[in-house]
This record gives structure tokens, C-alpha cells and sequence, in this order.
């Protein structure tokens, strides 16, 4: 099934690593939604996901399941710096985008049960590690135990992930 334009325009700018073309893409009203993180729900929240995703080198690709109306399910395939140095060489969601004018109305995306038990794990064992050999660091990318979606975010918790990676590895 062919891909409509506007999802492929996002994974372009993911792959480009374009921030500014990608935050193009999110309408006004947009909603982002990452099951098991919260509802981003505003476009500037958008924004701040996008910048982290650009921090942490994220690439994506989009294989539709289906297209009715201006609604779109996919298969999403997401690789990224930050996802090698927890040691998970790619993630899968089920993905749900509805497009309208053009532009991005909402992403939802579902990782996978396989994805899941793998991101759980990493973080579990980073947490723990992060806890003792750099407790400041880790508050400030994910204060209240709850990763912040942001450039700087992004930043130093790559930062950090790869630190722990050279330690524990």
C-alpha cells in the first residue's frame, strides 16, 4: 500500500534529521501521543519531542496497514542513538496518524509487546545505574521518574546512556 504524502514528508525529515521541516509537519492542534509516556498534547509539546528526537539521532520508517479518510494506520520502525546504547538495535509500534490539510492532527504510537519488555528492561538497568553513579544528572532528564521530551533532554540522557553503557558493558 502506497504511503500517503504528508507521513512520508515525516519520515523524510526523521531520516534528514530536519527539525525545523518536521515541526512544519505537526498541525496547530496537534496531538502526540506515546502509549506508556503520556499525551503530549499540545503543538509546542510536539515540538520539544521532535528536538529530542533530532538530539538522539532518531531515524523512522512507515509501512501502512491502512488509509480511511484522513485517518492512517501503520507499522513503525524506529532506530536511534539513543536506543543502540541501551543495547536495542530497533523499536516497533503500531502507529495511528491522522492527517488533515495536509498536516499532522495526531501521532499514537503503541510499541510492540516485544518492544516494550525491551525498553523496560534497558531502563530499569539504567535507572539503576544512574541512580548511584549520577543521581543529579538523571533528575534533571527524568525528573519525577518520567523521561522530559527536549533537545537538551535528549542530549544528556544520550549522554548518560552511553556512559552507562561503557560502564556496565
Amino acid at each position: 500500500m502506497q504511503m500517503h504524502e504528508t507521513l512520508q514528508r515525516w519520515v523524510k525529515a526523521h531520516n534528514a534529521n530536519d527539525v525545523e521541516y518536521l515541526k512544519s509537519l505537526y498541525a496547530t492542534d496537534s496531538v502526540f501521543q506515546l502509549t506508556g509516556s503520556g499525551a503530549i498534547s499540545t503543538r509546542e509539546s510536539a515540538f520539544k519531542m521532535a528536538e529530542f528526537d533530532y538530539a538522539t539521532k532518531t531515524q523512522r520508517d512507515v509501512r501502512t496497514s491502512w488509509i480511511m479518510g484522513d485517518e492512517i494506520q501503520a507499522e513503525v520502525t524506529e532506530k536511534s542513538a539513543l536506543l543502540e546504547a541501551a543495547g536495542i538495535h530497533e523499536a516497533h509500534y503500531n502507529g495511528q496518524f491522522i492527517i488533515r490539510g495536509g498536516q499532522i492532527a495526531s501521532v499514537q504510537l503503541e510499541p510492540t509487546a516485544e518492544t516494550r519488555q525491551a525498553t523496560d528492561r534497558a531502563l530499569s538497568q539504567f535507572v539503576a545505574w544512574a541512580s548511584t553513579a549520577s543521581p543529579q544528572r538523571l533528575a534533571q532528564v527524568m525528573p519525577g521518574g518520567r523521561l522530559r521530551y527536549d533537545a537538551e533532554a535528549g542530549r544528556q540522557m544520550l549522554e548518560l546512556m552511553c556512559e552507562w553503557k561503557r560502564a556496565t558493558r
